[in-house]
């Protein structure tokens, strides 16, 4: 309701220790609780390492999949959030993978119309078929997926919830 979001406006504003207006969304759809809001979409961080199939497992658990990059906007928001919560560039699996050799797509489906790829990458060196980003020069390259990496997930915002009075 109107005097619902005026309120939250006003305690937002008000509070000099928040950076952010956590929970407001003024939008028609709205990322859940811990998401970020970037573009047309939600994204999480999470900072216990895993594989990249149990990181992607993971994503799917809680509605989403590991983040697919459609643009430099894209990435460098991804690369901005680990850094403002990590205190540095940490590799981090993203939802890129080549199950066939040399195809890389998106474990959510959506084109794989962008990449940042470092020099001389993807090269497959001793079989790597997943994709971590801030390799090297903070650039994307193909990585074995047994490793364990810190991961971002990614998911589409929800439907804005309208109560009736």
């Amino acid at each position: 309701s109107l005097s619902h979001f005026a309120t939250s406006l006003a305690v937002c504003f008000g509070s000099c220790l928040k950076r952010a207006c956590v929970g407001l969304c003024l939008a028609d759809d709205c990322c859940p609780d811990g998401w970020s809001h970037f573009g047309s979409r939600c994204f999480m961080f999470f900072r216990k390492p895993k594989t990249w199939i149990d990181a992607e497992l993971s994503c799917i658990e809680i509605g989403g999949n590991l983040a697919s990059i459609h643009s430099s906007d894209d990435n460098q928001f991804i690369q901005d959030t680990v850094l403002r919560l990590t205190g540095s560039h940490w590799r981090v699996w993203i939802g890129g993978h080549d199950g066939v050799e040399g195809v890389w797509q998106w474990t959510d489906g959506s084109p794989f119309d962008f990449n940042h790829w470092n020099y001389g990458e993807p090269n497959n060196f001793r079989g790597e078929h997943c994709l971590v980003m801030n390799w090297g020069a903070h650039l994307w390259s193909d990585y074995r997926c047994t490793y364990r990496l810190p991961y971002m997930c990614s998911s589409r915002p929800v439907p804005k919830t309208r109560t009736r009075h």
